[in-house]
């Protein structure tokens, strides 16, 4: 009897929660490798869906939580615009991606959304944003917040065409920009379908971010040798600027 409850559990949880299969879903390259001269790179991603006629949401996400700090300005004084005090973020990932076909409110519920850490207004809700003098104030750093890592290429909403292909089985493909701003690191690239606002497939590939030559032993060197690394580079600084007052010196004769 136990046996039989528990099968019967199970059949329910496969029924309600689809599997997640990476052998349905290709990313490519799979490791992106930042070199000297890297400008970033072109991400295939290319899956089976159920139907074309669905919806769909592709999530990239970093594996690697963040914790900023940044500083608030205000006028002090009413004079003068000074950075006074500091605004902490946590529980928030180093990169988030969302692509769709159409905005995710109108795809799916909230409540999914909020399940499945879907939109920036979602994230935005489970942030730790501290100290607050008014809990409205939440909204507002926040935006700030998205601002920023916009502008740094590291967070990202925005609807998307994505090319799908019925003439023998359905086969969804996106072709995104990855940003060279992207930290080494380990990636998740989740793909929901999405039918009358419910999730009938999610699927998933990871992806990696790895440094390699000059790029990785400097990056090396800088961790394991930190002091002699700052000294080097501040002789470095020294040198190229005493090149660069040379140089327009002999100019000005």
């Amino acid at each position: 009897m136990k046996i039989f409850i528990g099968f019967c559990f199970i059949l329910l949880f496969l029924i309600h929660y689809p599997l997640l299969a990476s052998d349905e879903i290709t990313v490519k390259p799979k490791e992106i490798q930042v070199s000297f001269f890297y400008k970033g790179e072109r991400l295939q991603i290319s899956a089976t869906p159920n139907s074309c006629q669905d919806d769909f949401i592709i999530k990239i996400t970093s594996e690697q939580k963040e914790e900023s700090t940044f500083k608030t300005i205000e006028k002090v004084g009413g004079l003068i615009w000074m950075k006074v005090n500091d605004i902490h973020y946590k529980n928030l990932p180093l990169f988030y991606y969302i692509y769709s076909n159409k905005p995710i409110e109108s795809i799916l519920p909230k409540k999914i959304l909020e399940n499945y850490d879907l939109g920036f207004a979602v994230l935005g809700e489970k942030a730790e944003i501290f100290p607050l003098k008014d809990p409205n104030q939440k909204i507002k750093f926040w935006q700030e917040y998205l601002k920023y890592q916009g502008k740094h290429r590291l967070y990202e909403e925005k609807v998307v065409q994505f090319t799908c292909n019925e003439d023998k089985a359905p086969k969804l493909e996106a072709t995104l920009d990855w940003p060279y701003q992207a930290p080494p690191g380990e990636y998740q690239v989740e793909l929901y379908e999405v039918k009358q606002g419910t999730i009938v497939k999610e699927i998933r590939e990871s992806i990696k971010v790895s440094q390699v030559g000059l790029v990785k032993v400097l990056a090396d060197f800088s961790k394991n040798q930190a002091l002699i690394y700052g000294i080097f580079s501040v002789i470095i600084a020294l040198v190229a600027g005493f090149l660069v007052g040379l140089i327009f010196k002999k100019g000005g004769h």
